[in-house]
């Protein structure tokens, strides 16, 4: 399958506002089939690539959370970790910064410097992130200062009073 020329259908077609629900049960089978390639260890890192991106435009559900969360932080090719953690940019699940951070002690620190951006998009997982900082499982000096600030700053009350009872 041709998952890279999908993926810029699907993206022309969310730009212009065009309405694909005809399609749906042709995509929700190329979904699959970009799943099996994208989560496919002896598949190729190319196959593998396009298919997570495309994963990354139809975003299906949160059984995949947990396998794309491992390919995101320890696949060895840069390429895969960033096709992975972009599709779970997509996921509006909670639980995304727990899988996640239950994998960060096996990261390095560039892996980890990948993965805090996307951590500090939502609320849930700068929780989370903070869960782990108290927990210790994250060293509050891995958090750059500007972002520490940020969140001492944020808007939402908890996150401002986890943050100065850990970053103070």
């Amino acid at each position: 399958e041709d998952f890279g020329s999908l993926t810029v259908l699907l993206e022309g077609a969310a730009k212009r506002k065009i309405d694909l629900g005809s399609l749906r049960p042709r995509l929700v089978a190329m979904h699959k089939e970009a799943r099996r390639i994208g989560l496919d260890n002896n598949a190729s890192e190319m196959h593998r690539e396009d298919a997570l991106k495309l994963m990354a435009k139809i975003p299906e559900s949160k059984e995949d959370i947990a396998s794309l969360s491992e390919i995101g932080v320890a696949s060895p090719s840069k390429k895969l970790r960033s096709a992975a953690l972009a599709v779970l940019r997509q996921q509006r699940e909670p639980m995304v910064g727990g899988e996640v951070l239950a994998r960060w002690q096996r990261t390095s620190p560039s892996v980890r410097s990948e993965l805090l951006p996307m951590l500090l998009e939502r609320q849930e997982w700068i929780e989370a992130l903070l869960l782990a900082v108290k927990q210790g499982s994250v060293q509050a000096g891995e958090i750059p200062p500007g972002d520490r600030q940020r969140i001492a700053q944020s808007a939402n009350v908890q996150l401002r009073e986890m943050a100065a009872s850990l970053f103070s």
